[in-house]
This record gives structure tokens, C-alpha cells and sequence, in this order.
């Protein structure tokens, strides 16, 4: 008997400590308690301005919502010998900054949430000391962009939360390295195109696009045709919001003829002057997707392909080349004054048409003017005879002066 009443005095005192000792050592700000089987420290809407240095350091789940930290800094849960947490709930917690090595030491973390903050840069030099993370949430954070192989260090991630941010562009290749993501979720940003091979994970089972601003032209064609081959329903299609003819239609819904965009073509316009008789070359070269037709044009009318004169030798033709890039050249041989004007070259695809002018400015030769000056016969004998006059005037002078020499 005793000996079983020392056991229970025993075992009752165990359970004292493991109920007492929590709270011994939990800050005044927090409540800690085991739930769900971990031991559980809770810091909620306290305005504090950092994480208390007295919490166990055993603890496994810190929910630090609602507090003023600002900013994380370098091996912040490792100098307070949290080394054992397994998620980290830092929501509203007005976040602007988190050190390269903030979470360092915590290869134990499965969960982090940094939603609601001021983070503008995806803390990606962070996810190398927890290779285990399974699930990562930055909703509500003004990032801008995802870059490449941004979450290559999550291999084990499951999912990733990144809706209503401000992400305008994910570079290619963003996800590699996410060889177990089931649900990413990507909705409420100000997306307009997503573009290259392997857009996601092949894991993944479900995607949230919906709420970003689709614009369904050419550079939309590979999240199409990943949507399109996609087995997984959506609970939310994602629709576009431009080009006004294709707005609120389903992604999935237009025909990849009609994601279009407009063509480019160069030069914009040209001005060449030239001489009547020369031959001259019309260049257009024009990039569009899917691909555009050529039309030449000149005073506002249609160049019929291989056009000619019957009065005299002149030719109008021109030549394509190229698909995506294409180019036009126009040849006109043996120019004439019929020439002289704007000549357009128009390019027209499923997006609409564009066109660049040329404008001919043909010189015309004149001969070189000869002025010839007569006189009538009478004035030409006054002329001759005034000469004469002179020049006997001059021989007389000359004669005078010579003979005062002499004397």
C-alpha cells in the first residue's frame, strides 16, 4: 500500500510540473498551453514590439499575430533558443524587413505564415534553413515579383500562398525546385501574362488565377495551352480583362488564333528623294504574332502585285519573305512622275492593322540656262568708233612724251 501511494504521490507531482511549468516560465503578454499535442505559445494582438526572451525553448507553435515587429532581425529565434518551432504564425505584424539569416537554426519548421505585412521581396535566401517547410502563406504583402528559382531550396513545400499581393511578373522557372506542391494559389494580383515552358509543378492538383488582369494577346498563348492540358478543375476560371473584343471570356475559352497581338513594323516612315528613270526598293519588315498580311498601298489605293505600264517600260511589284518575321520589299523600276507620293505598307492580323508610310519626292533635271546679250549694228559702229578714238588719243599722248624727252 504504501508503495502505491508513494507511486501516485509520484506520478500526481509529474503532472503538476507539466502543467505548472508552462506557466512559469510564459510571459505575462502570452497564454501557453499544449494543443493538438505541441506545446503552444500565443503573443496575439499585443503591440509588442518583439519576441519575449522568456518563452520555453521547447516550444513548437508561436502565433505572434498582431504585434508591431517591423522587421526581423539576423538569427532572431536562434539567439532566443527556439530552436524546436514547427510553425511560425507572424500575420499583421507590420513586417517591412526580414534579415537574409532571420530564420536560421530552424530545420524543424513545416508552417510559416507572413501574411497581412510590408514585405516586398519574397525572403527566398531564408527557405535554405528550413528544407522541410510544407506550407508557406504571404497573402496581403505589396510583392511584385517572383523571380527565378525563387523556392528552389521547398522541395518538400505543399502550399504556397501568394494571393492578393500586387505580383505583376513570375519569371520563368519561378517554381523549379517545387517537386511536391499540391495547391498554389496566385489570385487577386495584377498579372497580365505568365510565359515559358513548365509553368508549374506537374503535382500540382489545384491553382487559383482568377482576379489579375489577363491580357489574352500573343504572350498569353503558354498559360492557354497549360490551362487547356490542365486536368484539375478550377474553382474560380480565370477571365480576361484585355483586349476589350475578348473581355470576361474565359482564358480557355478563346481560340489561340485570337490571342493576338498587334504587329510591329519598321521603319514607322521614310522620306527619300530620287530622279526620274532610277530604280528604288521599298523595305517593310513587319514582327506579329500570329502572323499579319501585307498590303502595299500608294495614294490611298492597292498595289496590285507585278503592276505595269503599257507607255512605257515600268514595273511595280514586291516580294515576301518570313512568317513571324516577315518581310516586304517593294521594287519600282524605271521610275516616273506618276511615281511622285505616299506609298503605305499595311499589316493586318487578328489583333488589327498597323501601317508605316513612305514618302517619294521625284527632282525634276532642268537644263542649264544660257543668257546671250546682242546688241543692234548701229550702237556696235558707235562702240568700235569710241575704241578707235581712244586708242589714237593714246598714241598721240605717247608721242608728245616721247618727244619732250629727246629735247
Amino acid at each position: 500500500m504504501k508503495v502505491k501511494r508513494s507511486l501516485d504521490v509520484r506520478l500526481i507531482a509529474l503532472c503538476t510540473t507539466c502543467i505548472l511549468l508552462p506557466a512559469i516560465a510564459c510571459p505575462t503578454q502570452c497564454v501557453c498551453k499544449w494543443k493538438n499535442g505541441k506545446r503552444y505559445v500565443e503573443c496575439t494582438d499585443k503591440d509588442l514590439k518583439g519576441i519575449p526572451n522568456s518563452l520555453d525553448s521547447e516550444t513548437q507553435v508561436l502565433d505572434f499575430t498582431g504585434n508591431d515587429l517591423q522587421v526581423l532581425q539576423k538569427e532572431t529565434f536562434h539567439k532566443l533558443g527556439l530552436l524546436d518551432l514547427q510553425k511560425i504564425y507572424l500575420q499583421r505584424c507590420r513586417l517591412q524587413k526580414i534579415d537574409n539569416h532571420a530564420f536560421r537554426g530552424l530545420a524543424n519548421l513545416v508552417e510559416l505564415d507572413l501574411s497581412n505585412n510590408y514585405i516586398t521581396v519574397i525572403p527566398s535566401s531564408n527557405f535554405i534553413f528550413f528544407p522541410s517547410l510544407m506550407r508557406l502563406s504571404l497573402n496581403n504583402n505589396p510583392i511584385t515579383s517572383i523571380k527565378t528559382q525563387c523556392f528552389q531550396h521547398l522541395s518538400y513545400l505543399n502550399t504556397l500562398e501568394l494571393s492578393n499581393c500586387k505580383v505583376e511578373t513570375i519569371e520563368p522557372q519561378a517554381f523549379a525546385g517545387l517537386k511536391h506542391l499540391e495547391w498554389l494559389r496566385l489570385n487577386g494580383n495584377r498579372l497580365s501574362n505568365i510565359q515559358g515552358e513548365n509553368l508549374f509543378p506537374d503535382t500540382l492538383r489545384g491553382i487559383d488565377l482568377e482576379n489579375n488582369n489577363w491580357n489574352c494577346d500573343c504572350n498569353l498563348r503558354d498559360l492557354h495551352n497549360w490551362l487547356l492540358n490542365f486536368n484539375m478543375p478550377h474553382a474560380v476560371e480565370p477571365v480576361c480583362s484585355l483586349p476589350e473584343r475578348l473581355k470576361k471570356r474565359t482564358i480557355t475559352s478563346v481560340n489561340e488564333f485570337d490571342l493576338a497581338c498587334l504587329p510591329k513594323i519598321t521603319p514607322t516612315s521614310l522620306y527619300l528623294e530620287t530622279t526620274i528613270g532610277n530604280n528604288i526598293t521599298l523595305e517593310c519588315i513587319v514582327k506579329a504574332i500570329p502572323e499579319a498580311k501585307i498590303q502595299w498601298y500608294f495614294q490611298g489605293q492597292l498595289i496590285r502585285n507585278y503592276s505595269t505600264s503599257a507607255i512605257e517600260p515600268h514595273h511595280v511589284f514586291y516580294i515576301e519573305s518570313g512568317v513571324i518575321d516577315k518581310k516586304s520589299e517593294l521594287f519600282i523600276i524605271n521610275i516616273g512622275n506618276d511615281d511622285n507620293g505616299t506609298y503605305s505598307c499595311l499589316a493586318e492580323n487578328s489583333a488589327g492593322r498597323i501601317h508605316s508610310n513612305y514618302t517619294i519626292n521625284i527632282l525634276i533635271k532642268e537644263e542649264p540656262v544660257v543668257i546671250v546679250v546682242t546688241f543692234p549694228h548701229r550702237h556696235v559702229v558707235v562702240i568700235i568708233t569710241i575704241i578707235f578714238l581712244i586708242f589714237v588719243l593714246l598714241i598721240a599722248i605717247i608721242a608728245v612724251v616721247l618727244l619732250k624727252f629727246k629735247n
